[in-house]
């Protein structure tokens, strides 16, 4: 079972990371907009910018996806659950938390 102490810091590395989740989306709002045809653009220049329109997209899913963890990581320690797997209910690894403090599962349920 986690002490307060480790649920202090694993908190404080959560919202950091949650701080730095916002402002990398907040970032790359810009790329995300979609591309306008009349846009005087050539044509491997207009390719080139909805690559990197899509891109952009799929980076800010990952990051929404992150945010989503973090956010749920968060509720637990609030709720008094952060650290126990919710599956199999055993206190998780402290190196698994180290690595990824926003994991939902424990290694082993994790690969089930």
């Amino acid at each position: 079972m986690l002490s307060e102490h480790e649920i202090q810091q694993y908190k404080t590395i959560l919202l950091a990371r949650q701080k730095e989740v916002n402002q990398q989306i907040e970032a790359i709002a810009s790329w995300c907009e979609p591309v306008a045809p009349d846009q005087a653009l050539g044509r491997l220049t207009r390719t080139d910018a909805m690559q990197d329109q899509q891109m952009a997209l799929y980076q800010r899913q990952q990051l929404l996806r992150q945010q989503t963890r973090l956010k749920t990581a968060l509720k637990r320690i609030d709720v008094g659950t952060y650290g126990i797997c919710p599956n199999c209910k055993q206190d998780m690894d402290t190196r698994r938390l180290d690595v990824a403090p926003e994991a939902p599962l424990c290694v082993s349920c994790q690969g089930k």
